[in-house]
């Protein structure tokens, strides 16, 4: 009703769109601004004019955009102050706006709310600086740290705020009537927020099936795995030293491949239906010689820069590889 889709309007090169309760914007791409459906609260009608605007946000009744300048432009009904309210100044980054409630994001990063506070929608914001992203839902809000992880506050009924995800890495985050959305990291399969061994095997469980590609090709296949492995996944060292992206063959994901991946892989050499921390380097169902001629090429890697023992290449090299013999 009210034209939401009737009334779209023609043409390309639109940059971004917005959806309020009944109705809609787009930011051109000159940076104007156009908007139709419902008018009762002149939330289409008192559209600022003008080019140069860099984003849109709408909320239930009310729209705010951000001009050229990074000022903060609002429109529509203003019962609660959710337009009067907003800060003055420039460089602001990003706005979001809830049902009765708006945020924006300042240029360090820090987050600035205003309008109806009585779900702490408002006052619950975060402090600190380096939020890259803001999300408002009816009367909940979320922001997306610089580590990529959300922090949520407000109305919370529907669990809405206690339900958050931990982790690190989420890209994007998205605030709806009572709930949540968030995009989490690539790889990340389980959606816990990190891409770590659960991840690895979900993907060798998963062979075959285009869902888990990683590379574009349409298939999940060894090519997926050193994707994951390699770009994506997290590694934690035992000096405390972390970091992403590690090797084929790094079976403990401690950012090194040497003796002590060498000794797991013998443990458990020839078993089936084992994941990579028993040493499955590739997304077949057995530890065996091609596991084994993985780890071969990839020994002495390291993801900070240091080499393997000389001594644990020897092994390797002259005789290590009999330790890998079935289990009798």
């Amino acid at each position: 009703g009210g034209g939401n889709l009737s009334d779209i309007p023609t043409g390309a090169g639109y940059q971004a769109i917005a959806a309020g309760d009944w109705h809609s914007l787009a930011l051109a791409g000159d940076g104007s601004i156009v908007s139709w459906g419902a008018d009762g609260n002149n939330q289409v009608s008192g559209t600022p004019t003008g080019t140069g605007h860099q984003a849109i946000a709408g909320g239930s009744y009310h729209n705010l955009a951000l001009a050229a300048d990074g000022s903060i432009v609002g429109w529509g009904w203003d019962w609660y102050d959710q337009i009067s309210g907003a800060p003055a100044g420039t460089g602001y980054q990003a706005v979001a706006a809830g049902d009765i409630h708006s945020l924006a994001l300042t240029a360090d990063g820090s987050i600035v709310g205003w309008g109806d506070d009585y779900w702490r929608q408002v006052s619950g914001a975060p402090a600190g600086t380096g939020y890259q992203a803001i999300a408002a839902g009816r009367w909940h809000s979320l922001a997306l740290a610089a580590d990529g992880t959300i922090v949520s506050w407000g109305y919370d009924v529907d669990n809405q705020v206690s339900h958050t995800p931990a982790g690190t890495g989420y890209q994007a985050i998205a605030g709806g009537g009572d709930y949540s959305l968030a995009l989490a990291p690539l790889g990340d399969f389980d959606q816990d927020g990190d891409v770590d061994v659960d991840d690895i095997d979900t993907l060798i469980d998963n062979a075959g099936n285009p869902a888990y590609d990683l590379d574009g090709d349409g298939a999940t296949d060894d090519d997926d795995l050193i994707v994951l492995v390699e770009d994506l996944v997290e590694w934690s060292g035992p000096g405390g030293e972390s970091g992403v992206g590690t090797s084929i063959g790094d079976v403990n994901l401690d950012g090194v491949v040497n003796a002590t991946d060498l000794i797991i892989m013998q443990t458990f050499y020839g078993s089936s239906g084992l994941g990579w921390s028993a040493g499955n380097s590739n997304v077949d169902d057995v530890i065996n010689a091609t596991d084994l001629q993985l780890l071969q090429a990839a020994y002495g890697f390291a993801a900070n820069g240091q080499v393997p023992e000389p001594a644990a290449m020897t092994l390797l090299s002259l005789g290590g590889l009999a330790l890998l013999k079935r289990k009798k």
